[in-house]
């Protein structure tokens, strides 16, 4: 079974590197001045080769024209390193992976439900998310449960 890398685009973001459901290594992503380093993730994706990318689908947000550009910009980053690289993506809403974990919170309260879930699953890792922002770290870590998840099932 080849590896999962799984992002989170998020503001700060994050990167989970799956093996079907298990953990294998969790980062931030490589950002400089605000946008992925495009460098260094073509760098991290070598090093899994024979990957498969799965991305949050990330989308405009009523919050602000700023945010919604570095999100776009930071997607299309890991769309330019992947296809360039001939890595294959899947992209995932969010409203489809957290329905899969079986997120039972709302809002802003899914981030702290997201880093409790990620320490209950994922234990030998729990010191990743003990601090509020990590919550991009457990959502990649969750994306990546979830395509696991979906794949097995045939859903994807």
């Amino acid at each position: 079974m080849k590896h999962t890398i799984a992002i989170d685009v998020g503001v700060n973001g994050a990167l989970a590197v799956m093996k079907g459901d298990e953990l294998v290594d969790l980062t931030d992503l490589p950002v400089v001045d605000g946008i992925i380093s495009g460098p260094t993730l073509a760098s991290i994706f070598a090093d899994w080769s024979r990957c498969a990318v799965v991305v949050e689908k990330v989308h405009a947000q009523p919050h602000g024209s700023v945010a919604n550009f570095s999100l776009g910009r930071n997607l299309g980053v890991i769309l330019g390193v992947s296809g360039a690289m001939a890595t294959p993506v899947v992209l995932i809403a969010p409203s489809h992976w957290k329905k899969t974990i079986r997120f039972t919170s709302k809002g802003k309260d899914q981030k702290n439900e997201a880093r409790e879930i990620a320490t209950r699953l994922y234990p030998d890792f729990a010191d990743r998310f003990t601090r509020v922002h990590d919550h991009d770290r457990a959502d990649s870590v969750l994306i990546g449960r979830a395509y696991s998840m979906l794949k097995t099932r045939g859903e994807l």
